[in-house]
């Protein structure tokens, strides 16, 4: 008996080593909520358009990542944005809300909420590889507050999912 609880016990193991995107998928999902503070807490309630930050192959941090991974991360998180999120929303690169000169998004109730994500490299030496991780933030820009994911994972395309599903929640929430 004690064998065979062993071996369920491995097997289950395995399974969630294998499958541990979901898991980043599940976990975000489950936790990514108004009432866990990670999306702001006016999320919704008004038709503010949700403004989702690129990656820039201009940014001095993101230089450690090739211009095709660059397109590679932007298209994910495109893809994902537009699967599963129906409401107003733009794709913008930092420059478009730091540049003083740059006046388009000014208004903070209508353009309110950016989604943010920071991406660290961490460069493996002899045969480990190299890692990209990735975590989440919403800046409510009226309110000046991050509200920052509660995980930083490599499954960045779940993660993203995640996010895109849990706000379009919130956003239905205030839908006639």
């Amino acid at each position: 008996m004690n064998k065979n609880y062993f071996i369920i016990l491995l097997l289950t193991i395995m399974f969630l080593l294998l499958n541990s995107c979901g898991i980043v998928k599940f976990r975000t999902k489950r936790l990514v909520t108004k009432e866990n503070k990670y999306i702001p807490p006016e999320f919704g309630e008004n038709n503010s358009v949700l403004l989702v930050q690129l990656l820039d192959a201009k940014d001095p941090f993101e230089r450690n990542f090739n211009k095709n991974t660059i397109r590679h991360f932007n298209k994910n998180i495109k893809r994902q944005v537009k699967k599963e999120y129906h409401g107003e929303y733009i794709f913008i690169q930092e420059y478009e809300l730091t540049t003083s000169y740059y006046k388009k998004y000014q208004d903070k109730e209508m353009y309110r909420y950016v989604l943010l994500s920071r991406w660290d490299f961490y460069s493996g030496s002899g045969s480990a590889k190299s890692v990209v991780t990735v975590t989440c933030s919403i800046l409510d820009r009226k309110d000046n507050v991050f509200y920052k994911s509660p995980d930083t994972t490599s499954y960045y395309n779940k993660l993203f999912q995640a996010y895109m599903i849990n706000l379009e929640k919130e956003r239905l929430k205030y839908i006639e």
